[in-house]
């Protein structure tokens, strides 16, 4: 029975020990940004370069398609990071002196922060006409 009862103890100290994610999941969002820069501007290059076809099934261009799909998937990945900050904002912080409070609400941040930035860099894309 104690070893049962040590087993359900010690698994659930390792799951709030590793809840915040180690210590990158602080720049995680903003990774996830400098990657939704180099993509969709280097896909704008290439998809200049290589003078995509309009696509047949609507009154764009193959370019226009392909880069709102890379910043879609860019704009869904920063979404949920900044939805696992925005949840784990209330959690009671852990046994470190502190210092796990103040990542939580530093993550928050700069996942808003990417967030805000990724849909920045994609309102071009939106808008204006890729290869002129």
């Amino acid at each position: 029975m104690t070893d049962r009862h040590h087993t359900a103890s010690s698994r659930r100290n390792d799951s709030r020990r590793f809840r915040f994610g180690g210590g990158l999941r602080p720049v995680a969002g903003l990774a996830l940004w400098v990657s939704a820069f180099v993509f969709l501007y280097g896909g704008l290059s290439v998809g200049c370069r290589a003078a995509l076809s309009p696509a047949p099934w609507m009154s764009t261009d193959g370019v226009t398609l392909w880069l709102t799909g890379l910043w879609l998937v860019h704009v869904i990945g920063a979404a949920a990071l900044l939805y696992g900050s925005w949840r784990d904002r209330d959690a009671p912080p852990r046994n470190e002196g502190g210092a796990a409070g103040f990542l939580e609400r530093l993550t928050l941040t700069l996942d808003g922060i990417a967030i805000a930035a990724i849909v920045a860099i994609g309102v071009p894309i939106l808008l204006l006409p890729p290869c002129s």
